[in-house]
């Protein structure tokens, strides 16, 4: 697709606390899940997943429409993403998100604040309203219905977590047609129905140190130059 889809797309992952019973009678809450999820990203000083975005149609019937590889990886306090032709890369004091297709570049010095997790605990408890938890073999699935708001495209989420480390391994999006995609998504585009699926490898424990060297990057505090396989690229500040 040339206008592709997954460079519109927000990566999206939110929780919510609520309790539910199992096929077993235990009883699972959210919240615990929640926290023992933060607990074994934010324990980590690095890690390294390889990521699979996949975008399918709406139906009984799903078609595979288009996907992309990535990876994420954290380094102490700077963390890494990629999702097909772009990278974003946070440092302490900086925030580079690079287009590779477009050949641009878009800089901030603004102080980031310290990611520890691929995903964003906690963040829109009140968009929700319901949530079921079930324990299947060695995993908890996680299905988070959405209110129904105007400035929100998305109806449900399902969520896979190992049951043992609470990693997440996979993540699935359910869109509604017509919405207008969140801020942080380019232009004034519109959803259409299908669903995104964000699949998480084991993590790798080895991560790429060369993705953390700030000289690949830029060069300079005043007068930002880039440098590296971007220095032809299109600087935005």
């Amino acid at each position: 697709m040339k206008n592709s889809f997954f460079k519109k797309i927000v990566f999206f992952v939110i929780f919510i606390c609520f309790s539910s019973v199992n096929a077993q009678g235990e009883q699972i809450c959210f919240e615990d899940l929640s926290e023992k999820i933060e607990a074994y990203y934010g324990n980590l000083d690095r890690y390294a997943f390889d990521v699979n975005y996949a975008f399918y149609s709406d139906g009984n019937d799903p078609e595979l429409l288009e996907q992309m590889d990535g990876e994420i990886q954290k380094n102490k306090k700077a963390y890494y993403s990629k999702m097909g032709p772009t990278e974003l890369v946070y440092f302490s004091d900086a925030f580079l998100k690079i287009n590779h297709d477009e050949k641009a570049v878009f800089f901030s010095n603004q102080v980031v604040e310290q990611q520890n997790s691929p995903v964003a605990i906690s963040s829109l408890l009140s968009y929700f309203e319901d949530t079921q938890v079930e324990k299947k073999d060695n995993r908890y699935i996680c299905t988070l219905l959405f209110k129904k708001i105007d400035a929100l495209p998305y109806s449900k989420m399902i969520l896979e977590i190992d049951a043992a480390t609470y990693q997440i391994y996979v993540q699935e999006l359910y869109m509604i047609a017509g919405k207008s995609y969140p801020a942080m998504t380019s232009g004034n585009q519109k959803t259409t129905t299908g669903k995104m699926v964000t699949t998480f490898s084991k993590n790798k424990g080895t991560i790429s140190s060369s993705l953390f060297n700030k000289s690949n990057y830029f060069s300079g505090k005043n007068d930002i130059a880039l440098s590296g396989k971007i220095k032809a690229y299109n600087l935005y500040n």
